[in-house]
């Protein structure tokens, strides 16, 4: 009857509201792509999975260039905006499979199952290229600010090595492309 009816559709609700928990519980609040906590989780199982396959895992670290500089000069509306665009287009490079995910405040990673070095190398540079040739809206709506990132590729051969071996490649190839100048990639040796 009604109650029955009734107890179903909350139930329904109830199921929605959990979802949607859980959603938010891995999400980043501000770009939409995976948060730290659910990248940190997710890079151990993927390298395990890779291992037993014998399948490179590769992860790319990137780092928004000047992001200190934009919210000191024109506000922190306009950091958020260039980190929404910036999210929006590492999303876009991303494959149903790979986890897209932002770290820290300037900071995203990009882990790609099943790529070698040479792949997740053309896929970082195809993504420093696409954020360099794509200018963020204003937050005035006046004009368009351009924005580069730095990036830096590590690979896990055939899934071997620690979670915590890939970052630290990732964030050491990362800090050589911000040496050299910012707006490049830079492969682990």
């Amino acid at each position: 009857g009604a109650f029955g009816t009734l107890r179903e559709r909350h139930s329904r609700q109830m199921e929605g509201m959990i979802r949607q928990l859980e959603i938010r519980a891995c999400t980043d609040g501000l770009t939409g792509l995976f948060n730290q906590h659910y990248f940190q989780e997710s890079l151990p199982a993927w390298l395990r999975e890779a291992s037993a396959r014998g399948d490179p895992v590769s992860l790319v670290h990137i780092d928004l260039d000047g992001l200190k500089a934009i919210n000191d000069t024109q506000g922190h509306a306009q950091g958020d905006i260039v980190l929404k665009h910036v999210g929006r287009l590492i999303a876009g490079e991303a494959r149903p499979l790979d986890i897209a995910a932002r770290t820290g405040g300037d900071e995203f990673v990009l882990l790609l199952p099943g790529t070698d070095a040479a792949g997740a190398t053309a896929v970082a540079e195809r993504l420093r290229q696409r954020v360099a040739q794509t200018p963020c809206a204003r937050a005035d709506g006046k004009g368009r600010l351009p924005v580069t990132v730095s990036l830096g590729v590590a690979t896990s051969a055939r899934g071997t090595g620690t979670a915590e071996d890939l970052l630290r490649r990732a964030d050491e190839a990362l800090y050589r492309s911000k040496a050299a100048g910012r707006n490049r990639v830079s492969l682990s040796g």
